[in-house]
């Protein structure tokens, strides 16, 4: 499967995620305290995007880790595919935060961006290039020649997850 492919596929699986509900709640919503919400709006959509983006790349995210970590038995084809993954979906994580302000949590209850992801928005994309770049590392690593799992395989992609969500991101 080429990359545009590969995207596309990765695309089809976050909308059918967000539509189908799996942010808990009623209605498809991400809480069930959502009935002012416009759930047909750009903003409603753009963070059901990034909910369902964040929940794909904590899922893919979590294996590896546990896959290095020796948790779960480690496969270096599984490990290659959701290192891809995972860089594929660092990559379009941006594109649920641009010209959104208004899906912040001030805005759009629900959401868990907090609105400095704006007002702050040049260090926001240097940490989501941050993760581009060590989800980026991490799968060119496994698909090299003779890769195997390793206890420090996923060790680039920890502190640059929990460097945006300490500081964007609404526990």
């Amino acid at each position: 499967m080429n990359a545009a492919t590969r995207a596309t596929a990765f695309c089809a699986a976050i909308a059918l995620f967000s539509i189908s509900g799996c942010g808990g709640g009623s209605g498809g919503s991400a809480d069930g305290n959502m009935a002012a919400v416009d759930e047909d709006s750009p903003e409603f959509a753009a963070m059901q995007y990034r909910q369902g983006l964040m929940h794909v790349l904590g899922y893919k995210v979590a294996t590896l880790r546990d896959m290095a970590e020796g948790t779960i038995e480690a496969d270096a084809g599984v490990f290659a595919k959701y290192a891809a993954d995972t860089a594929t979906a660092a990559d379009m994580l941006l594109e649920g935060f641009v010209g959104m302000e208004a899906s912040s949590t001030d805005a759009l209850p629900g959401s868990g961006a907090f609105p400095d992801v704006w007002s702050d928005w040049d260090d926001f994309s240097q940490k989501a290039a941050e993760l581009a770049a060590a989800a980026d590392e991490v799968s060119a690593a496994a698909s090299a020649p003779g890769f195997m799992v390793m206890a420090d395989s996923a060790e680039p992609l920890g502190p640059v997850c929990g460097n945006c969500h300490r500081t964007y991101r609404q526990r």
